[in-house]
């Protein structure tokens, strides 16, 4: 990133949401060993949204596309449908519905922080931002809604491998 462009607002729009991308990355990778003991499931979820999280935070400071920002915002909403859907549902590989507890409320609220981050940087961004350095520069028909799709489809995915798995007690 050019050095002017440190200064910006936008550069410090990217800065807060990476920095939200991390604080969540993290606080699902210190959990997952805990979640592991409980489930294999669980700890696949965990570690596999702070992969997600992680790989967001990293592409807001190093290529921030409108695509990587349409990824964030799959790989958040993804994480806060399945956070809300096993407080009311229990999943089939639990004991009952998960609770609500202050950490995950907390972690939840950064995450909150992050998607508003997107959106406001999708929308200030416009449709001037440039292509991505991914593997989906190669096909121009990859849409961001494409790549809002694959996400989403991640995050949703590996919570549908986790039950799987956790039914059949690794």
């Amino acid at each position: 990133m050019p050095g002017a462009e440190r200064n910006t607002a936008l550069y410090r729009w990217r800065l807060a949401a990476s920095v939200l991308a991390f604080t969540s990355a993290f606080i699902h990778l210190a959990l997952a060993p805990a979640h592991w003991k409980e489930s294999a499931a669980f700890g696949l979820l965990f570690a596999g949204a702070a992969g997600a999280l992680i790989a967001c935070g990293v592409a807001l400071i190093i290529v921030p596309t409108r695509r990587w920002y349409m990824f964030g915002l799959g790989t958040v909403a993804g994480s806060i449908a399945v956070y809300a859907v096993t407080r009311v549902v229990a999943p089939p590989f639990a004991q009952g519905r998960e609770p609500l507890e202050p950490l995950g409320l907390l972690t939840k609220a950064v995450e909150l922080g992050l998607l508003i981050s997107l959106a406001y940087l999708m929308r200030a961004e416009g449709s001037q931002a440039t292509a991505p350095v991914t593997p989906a520069a190669a096909d121009p028909a990859f849409t961001r809604r494409q790549f809002f799709r694959t996400g989403l489809t991640a995050g949703l995915g590996l919570a549908g491998a986790g039950m799987i798995l956790g039914r059949q007690r690794l």
